[in-house]
């Protein structure tokens, strides 16, 4: 044997050896990952959360008698709604909106819905919790839409609105990286204008992908290249405040064909107690033409000097002490308590 055939590896070597299994390594890894994610994808029941699964109209729904463990208890009742079973012939207050209304965060016994049905309980009324985490106002309405019959005597159905994003997710045919519906104004008239939505369209494909969904978050101009690629469509300026504008008075069109009457809470991004942005804003304008009892929760907080962290568990969401405090406002302005008590008291 010569030296040469008994000689070790070089640096070199090792070096390129050590590179091509990591690069091996990665993918594989990269690969099982992605595979698992692809299966979850079938099976869909955290679609957008942790009680959402696939809808090919709304793009996700709630998943009907559930309970899972995470923020303390979630529980869903036979219609999917956060709240305990409809008592019959009980008139209902119906809470809509987005993860602000559904109570993101935190456990079942300190949602919006849960603390106004402790103060609404001896005046014969219960609150149902219709809101859907990653709703646009245009889902909420079609959700709506489908569930207001069944509730029988519905007395209120108050809209919360989180100003911080739900002008965005109204007019766009995604949201949170899932498709969803997008509605078109045609004569005056709202037309969904993507239904049936794929499971399997490239924009949810694209949602499931960790790799992806990273690079989305990390790199804007990888961004902007996957929502070209997925056929984002999206309203802007004044053809979104329209549009937007539009689905505001059909939920309360809605509403007052049920026999119901609507009210508005307006619940701002966090960072609006330091300076108001736009959105917050057009929807207080919104509200005051729409003309219906409207919480406007930046002015209460604001007006009372109350601490904002102590509100919010992130820039979005309310702790259990902005959920009664909200509460609290609601049950005033709608007239079911005096007006002396203190706003978070139930």
């Amino acid at each position: 044997m010569s030296e040469r055939d008994g000689a070790k590896p070089t640096l070199l070597q090792n070096a390129l050896l050590f590179l091509v299994a990591g690069i091996v390594s990665l993918t594989l890894g990269i690969a099982a990952t992605e595979a698992w994610y692809f299966v979850s994808l079938r099976k869909s029941e955290r679609w957008h959360d942790v009680n959402t699964h696939f809808d090919a109209r709304l793009g996700w729904r709630p998943i009907p008698s559930r309970h899972v463990d995470e923020w303390g208890g979630v529980t869903s009742n036979a219609r999917g709604f956060r709240s305990p079973e409809s008592v019959p012939g009980t008139p209902v207050i119906a809470i809509a909106g987005d993860s602000v209304a559904f109570g993101y965060g935190v456990r079942d016994d300190q949602t919006v819905s849960h603390h106004l049905a402790a103060i609404v309980r001896d005046r014969n009324l219960q609150v149902q919790n219709l809101a859907v985490s990653g709703y646009g106002l245009d889902q909420t309405y079609a959700w709506l839409g489908e569930h207001i019959g069944a509730l029988g005597e519905v007395r209120w159905v108050v809209l919360v609105i989180f100003t911080g994003n739900d002008l965005g997710e109204t007019v766009a045919n995604e949201s949170w990286g899932k498709s969803k519906p997008l509605f078109a104004l045609e004569n005056g008239r709202l037309v969904e204008t993507q239904a049936p939505i794929s499971r399997y369209s490239l924009r949810n494909l694209m949602s499931r992908s960790e790799l992806l969904t990273g690079l989305r978050r990390s790199w804007p101009a990888f961004r902007d290249w996957s929502d070209d690629l997925a056929g984002r469509e999206a309203y802007t300026g004044s053809e979104a405040l329209r549009l937007t504008g539009a689905v505001l008075q059909a939920i309360d069109r809605l509403t007052r064909e049920h026999g119901a009457r609507l009210a508005l809470a307006l619940v701002p991004f966090k960072g609006d107690f330091q300076v108001e942005n736009a959105p917050l804003r057009w929807f207080r304008q919104a509200a005051r033409q729409l003309g219906r009892p409207t919480v406007d929760f930046h002015a209460l907080v604001s007006a009372e000097g109350l601490d904002v962290d102590a509100l919010y568990t992130d820039a979005t969401h309310l702790t259990n002490a902005g959920n009664q405090l909200l509460a609290g406002a609601i049950a005033t302005e709608l007239g079911l308590r005096s007006p002396a008590e203190p706003p978070g008291s139930s």
